[in-house]
């Protein structure tokens, strides 16, 4: 008897199964059965039943969806802040600002825009000298010092993606004992593609200027998150559009993961240029 119970149980087990099921007007159905009682229960998300039943949300809100049901979208709320922020540009209420309170706004050409991405406001740039020029009051790039891991982070949305249009510019000089150095990080529209430069920033690596270039072509009229992000655990230097890895280099010894890691030195800060030479908006 308790041979033949086991045997029914297996069966059972075998034919157990949880099945996930995106439907047309966005509802999920998750279908379990339980081997000790063989019934099935099914929840319904989405569609006609909401989304009431789900427990916690993080990083994403509800909006108008298909055949006007609810759907679940990403939260466009602008970043919270936390200690390691050294700036948050914020375009909210028609002004630009550093949320951070690190850095001032000394000359700005953009124009607000309503069309965000990321909370209420955005910004447009016209094309050349119509960006944006922040200093830093007490800033990650204000002092000569070691710096540790990075990342710089933006949305943009071109209007034309030209060869030559600029995104980023960031540039210092570095006094050694001996001898400077100009230090620049950069971001440029070549075919299509946002390409990074560093150049003098990591002082003990064998060149003194990386690269890394997008391999997807960025589309007129869409907007696409850009982040580039530094490892000091690892060396690991690496380019996203939208969650997705376009480029990585390795900043060691060996330019491969395992070998002597280049910390990033970083000069007096001068000034950080945002769309200096760009048409589109920015957020």
């Amino acid at each position: 008897m308790k041979k033949s119970l086991n045997s029914i149980y297996a069966i059972l087990a075998q034919k157990a199964k949880v099945c996930i099921r995106l439907a047309a007007a966005a509802v999920m159905v998750f279908a379990v059965s339980f081997p000790l009682c063989a019934v099935q229960k099914t929840i319904v998300l989405g569609g006609e039943n909401g989304w009431n039943n789900i427990a916690t949300m993080d990083g994403v809100t509800t909006g108008s969806g298909r055949y006007g049901f609810e759907s679940i979208e990403l939260e466009t709320q602008t970043p919270a802040l936390d200690g390691e922020t050294d700036l948050l540009l914020s375009f909210e209420n028609g002004q630009a600002k550093d949320l951070a309170g690190k850095y001032i706004v000394v000359e700005n050409h953009l124009v607000p825009s309503s069309e965000s991405i990321k909370g209420k406001g955005a910004a447009l740039s016209r094309g050349v000298e119509r960006g944006i020029t922040l200093n830093a009051v007490d800033g990650e790039f204000e002092s000569t010092r070691l710096s540790g891991s990075f990342s710089i982070e933006f949305w943009i949305n071109p209007s034309l993606a030209e060869n030559g249009e600029k995104i980023y510019n960031w540039s210092t000089t570095m006094n050694y004992e001996d001898y400077s150095d100009f230090q620049t990080v950069n971001a440029v529209f070549v075919n299509n593609r946002l390409e990074w430069k560093f150049k003098n920033i990591f002082p003990t690596y064998k060149s003194g200027e990386v690269v890394l270039r997008g391999y997807r072509a960025i589309v007129p009229g869409e907007w696409s998150r850009h982040t580039i992000s530094y490892d000091e655990e690892t060396g690991c230097l690496e380019y996203l559009v939208d969650g997705n890895v376009e480029s990585i280099r390795y900043i060691t010894s060996t330019d491969h993961e395992g070998g002597t890691i280049c910390i990033p030195v970083i000069g007096r800060h001068a000034k950080i240029e945002l769309c200096p030479n760009f048409t589109g908006k920015i957020d």
